[in-house]
């Protein structure tokens, strides 16, 4: 889970909390109310050793011995685009 209250209870109760971005704090892309692909751009930094979600997978999968070629938010949104080929919803996912 990511939550930017460590003191609330759902932290409290989970077994594991990353310090992961919200939504302002990382370039991301999300499917709108529409089913349609829209960008999202970082506009603040995220606070003290929080991540973008994709830099805390990836460190997770090489923790865990299985490192993937990906390093970034963008490998990894051209991966997908890859292997899912021309899905209307995900247009534009790798530009």
């Amino acid at each position: 889970m990511t939550e930017p209250c460590p003191a609330c209870a759902l932290a409290q109760a989970a077994d594991v909390v990353l310090a992961g971005a919200c939504w302002v704090e990382k370039e991301a892309c999300y499917t709108n109310a529409a089913g349609l692909l829209q960008a999202g751009s970082r506009v603040l930094p995220p606070p003290g050793d929080a991540l973008d979600d994709s830099l805390i997978l990836l460190r997770l999968n090489a923790a865990i011995g299985h490192a993937l070629p990906l390093r970034t938010a963008d490998d990894i949104r051209k991966d997908i685009a890859a292997a899912v080929g021309p899905v209307p919803g995900l247009a534009g996912i790798d530009s």
